[in-house]
């Protein structure tokens, strides 16, 4: 998580903070991260190793978030690499993958001069995108699964929570992912 809020802590060159940021995500502001690389590889060059680095950071590998990106639509997206200082020119290259069209004139890149542990070119992602209804698709089976067993129910009971909590719950997160399917 250090590489993901990296612009937070550190100052970048294009100025980007947190106000900024959020201001361009929607209303679903829950987003999928990612970080690369993973491994360090110096067996690539300068370039080519900015290139795979953009390819990374929208595929599904570096994902922290379990959803496949090519379900869903990208509504806005943040792109900070760390230790280079010409970055803008090569998100280019994120042209070349697909379902990016529509998000293109969202992203908004940054880069920070401070390296991350180990490795001399990182790259933190953070996208706002549709297919992270997926994951709470799951989240809702599981738990209106633990809620006709009343699996744990006892628990919150005798702290005072009500039953009508959870029921609210479960609409709620219905609800949430009728909003994702209306965006996506």
């Amino acid at each position: 998580m250090s590489g993901i809020i990296s612009f937070l802590r550190f100052p970048g060159q294009f100025d980007s903070d947190l106000r900024q940021l959020v201001g361009s995500f929607l209303e679903i502001s829950l987003s999928k991260s990612t970080f690369v690389p993973f491994n360090i590889d110096s067996t690539y060059g300068y370039h080519l190793r900015i290139n795979r680095m953009t390819r990374q950071l929208f595929g599904a590998r570096n994902l922290i978030t379990a959803c496949n990106p090519t379900a869903g639509r990208y509504m806005s997206a943040v792109a900070v690499f760390r230790w280079m200082s010409e970055v803008r020119g090569y998100l280019s290259s994120a042209r070349n993958v697909p379902h990016l069209e529509q998000v293109l004139n969202n992203i908004k890149v940054d880069s920070c001069k401070l390296g991350a542990d180990r490795s001399a070119i990182s790259a933190a992602f953070l996208g706002n995108i549709t297919a992270m209804r997926e994951v709470f698709d799951v989240g809702k089976i599981l738990f209106i699964t633990m809620l006709r067993r009343k699996a744990s129910v006892h628990w919150y009971t005798s702290e005072g929570i009500d039953e009508s909590h959870f029921m609210e719950a479960q609409f709620e997160m219905k609800d949430l992912i009728l909003e994702y399917m209306a965006h996506g």
